[in-house]
């Protein structure tokens, strides 16, 4: 990045004082490109550098940051193979340079994705060079920054990157306008969020916050009135996925490792506008498969059951929902995994099994109802959840020890399902 693109953006960084939110806000608002935006996020960021790509070549150089390529000859794929860009550039020595952009803008990069992105391309083009990047709104994660084939490009970079270029070239009427619109569209979208979970925002690391502070109550309903607020869920889920494995990387480690056939599965969604992330083992039980899991989202710490033997229905009144769920239970699992089959008294659960340290070994707070204490998804989701809390109060899982109970639960889940007589209730309700 040239010194003019670095000196702009401090410059920029620096005239930003709390009030800036709003302006950012009210400028995208009124922005007609970011309002263009809206309607298909990525698919109109990805077309809109296919189009400046296609029809002003000299940008790739300059815009994604490959000075040293002389460019002679550029074929531009938009969806291939589900990859949003791919740019074959043919260099005046006829060596050819593959350039693949995967952008992110409504979600957060996947490094699985990444990986099988790259084993297409060596495998469709064998003899060429490689620059893969990762354009995104938000950084990637740790597992990400920690690889070196695809690096990381923001938009904000993206964004002093057109303006740089687009002053020194001679365009068709109505494309300067356009251009400089984009860029500054994406450095100001870019700013909104690096003030979201920058200092004073919102958490980096995770979504737990305790009372919001006036500040970060704004930042949330610009979010939302934006609708960006998911894409800062996903990051900090993100996050925090990646901050619970690299803290529990013996146990899941020793859990992958197992010869027994049992399956650890680790991951992230966006669940009903609230990030998550998720563990679960699973052990294959004739035709069909049992799964002990863990759920942490908003400030719930949920165990669950997912059992292809079950058969729960999906509508009914609560206290026969109850009692169905109920006996479906006591005749498995037993309250094991599982918490307890009634809470007692209004916010609190007693663990059946109950540990001699850690989370489940005392009284804990739940948000379940006294008329509902289990809950389902049809046809084979059960399960039962504690409250988080970044205060660590009584009762309460500390959102800072999530990694430590994360890995205990783990290892008990793990125990169940190497115990033969567990296992059989569920191959016998089968």
């Amino acid at each position: 990045m040239s010194t003019e693109i670095t000196a702009a953006k401090e410059v920029r960084k620096t005239s930003l004082d709390p009030i800036s939110l709003q302006d950012l806000s009210e400028r995208l608002k009124k922005s007609p490109m970011f309002n263009l935006s809206l309607s298909s996020r990525e698919l109109f960021h990805s077309n809109f550098l296919a189009w400046l790509f296609d029809t002003y070549p000299t940008s790739i150089t300059r815009v994604i940051g490959l000075e040293a390529l002389q460019a002679k000859n550029v074929t531009i794929k938009r969806e291939w193979k589900n990859l949003d860009l791919l740019i074959e550039v043919t260099d005046s020595s006829q060596k050819k340079m593959i350039v693949a952009i995967e952008n992110k803008v409504k979600d957060v990069p996947k490094l699985e994705q990444l990986k099988k992105y790259q084993q297409r391309l060596e495998r469709d083009f064998p003899a060429a060079n490689f620059d893969l990047i990762i354009l995104s709104l938000v950084p990637p994660s740790e597992k990400i920054k920690k690889q070196a084939t695809w690096r990381y490009m923001d938009y904000e970079t993206l964004g002093y990157r057109l303006q740089d270029w687009a002053e020194g070239e001679s365009m068709l009427e109505g494309h300067m306008t356009i251009i400089s619109s984009y860029a500054e569209m994406v450095i100001d979208l870019s700013q909104l969020i690096s003030i979201a979970i920058g200092q004073d925002g919102l958490p980096d690391k995770d979504w737990f916050i305790g009372k919001p502070t006036k500040r970060q109550n704004e930042i949330l309903k610009v979010l939302s009135r934006l609708s960006f607020d998911d894409t800062v869920a996903k990051h900090q889920a993100a996050a925090l996925l990646d901050k619970v494995e690299a803290e529990t990387f013996e146990t899941l480690t020793a859990l992958r490792e197992r010869p027994d056939g049992l399956e650890l599965e680790t991951g992230r969604d966006f669940r009903n506008k609230q990030p998550l992330i998720g563990f679960s083992l699973t052990k294959n039980i004739g035709p069909g498969k049992l799964s002990l899991g863990i759920q942490v989202q908003n400030k719930q710490y949920r165990r669950f059951i997912r059992f292809s033997g079950y058969n729960i229905e999906s509508k009914g009144k609560a206290k026969e929902k109850y009692e169905s769920l109920h006996n479906l239970i006591r005749n498995t699992d037993n309250y094991r995994w599982l918490i307890a089959p009634r809470l007692d008294g209004k916010g609190w659960i007693v663990p059946r099994v109950q540990r001699s340290r850690g989370a489940f070994s005392e009284k804990l707070r739940t948000s379940l109802r006294e008329n509902a204490p289990i809950n389902s998804y049809a046809p084979n989701f059960v399960y039962q959840h504690v409250r988080v809390d970044p205060e660590g109060t009584a009762g309460t899982i500390a959102s800072s020890k999530l990694p430590e109970t994360i890995a205990e639960d783990l290892r008990y889940a793990e125990s169940l399902l190497t115990d033969p007589d567990y296992v059989a209730t569920f191959r016998d309700k089968r």
